[in-house]
């Protein structure tokens, strides 16, 4: 990955962030389903985003793979604010990002 590549998650945090200000604070995660090929995330205002898996950066994906215990249960994730489940974007584990970038895609609509 080049290293401009790397910057447009951060940079479409920040952009989130200002185009939406203090509202951020009161969007939540009103449902998250987290799945091999597939992971979507709603929010409380009624956006959701989505992003797919791809199965190669899962190589443990069988059947149950281990990354799965990696997050939590989906609907622990309720309630959680947005911003936050949309950081998981900037992590290593791929499970975490595919939330974090449906949380971000979700944000991204809301704007």
């Amino acid at each position: 990955m080049e290293n401009d590549d790397k910057a447009i998650l951060p940079e479409t945090l920040a952009a989130i962030r200002e185009v939406l200000g203090p509202q951020l604070d009161g969007i939540t995660v009103e449902r998250a389903v987290i799945g091999l090929f597939f992971t979507g995330v709603k929010l409380n205002n009624g956006i959701a985003g989505a992003c797919a898996t791809p199965i190669k950066t899962i190589p443990e994906a069988v059947c149950c793979p281990s990354s799965a215990m990696a997050m939590p249960f989906p609907g622990k994730l309720k309630g959680r604010p947005a911003f936050d489940l949309a950081r998981e974007a900037l992590g290593d584990n791929s499970i975490r990002r595919a939330v974090g970038i449906a949380a971000i895609n979700a944000l991204a609509d809301t704007c």
